[in-house]
């Protein structure tokens, strides 16, 4: 990324934020890796061509004693879609950059114990989409250029689980869209 682009993404003043100002919360910086086929895995995978590839989908778990119905809680089938990254919509399973744009996914593994120390923010370079698998924590995409579209394919009907990190750990999570210098 040239250092032009870096630059229309100035580092916030975190110590400007309310909670951070007051000591109610800190900033916890997330890791950054590059993303590959071996650092993806446990995440999701690297897609090469978007159209070619599928998401995966799961059957709902049961949610106590009584059994999911054989062939039920899977069938909701595939939707696709395109969206601009100019505000943060909600994620979806598999993101595919038009064009080439760089972005960071923000990843963690599944599971209901996620610390923020879990949190790794992964770099690609736009050459390549990505596969989030299920139940592995994310938030949508972060794009490295001003504008970005990405095409998105994800389950038609899916359930969303939240963690709040100021309440239950007093952070932020501090995604960093440059690798450390």
């Amino acid at each position: 990324m040239s250092e032009q682009a870096l630059s229309n993404f100035a580092a916030v003043d975190l110590a400007a934020m309310p909670s951070i100002a007051r000591g109610e919360a800190r900033a916890h910086r997330v890791p950054w890796i590059i993303a590959t086929p071996e650092t993806l895995a446990g995440f999701g995978r690297i897609v090469p061509d978007f159209t070619a590839d599928s998401v995966t989908i799961v059957t709902w778990p049961q949610p106590g004693w009584r059994r999911v119905v054989a062939g039920t809680g899977n069938e909701g089938g595939i939707v696709e879609e395109r969206f601009v990254m100019e505000r943060h919509p909600d994620g979806g399973q598999i993101f595919a950059p038009q064009g080439g744009a760089p972005f960071v996914a923000l990843l963690a593994p599944p599971g209901d114990d996620v610390k923020p120390e879990n949190f790794v923010a992964f770099y690609c370079n736009g050459s390549f989409g990505i596969h989030i698998d299920p139940s592995v924590w994310h938030q949508p995409v972060f794009p490295l250029q001003e504008r970005a579209v990405f095409d998105n394919k994800q389950g038609r009907l899916h359930a969303c689980i939240a963690v709040d990190f100021v309440s239950e750990f007093g952070c932020y999570l501090e995604v960093p869209l440059q690798a450390d210098v």
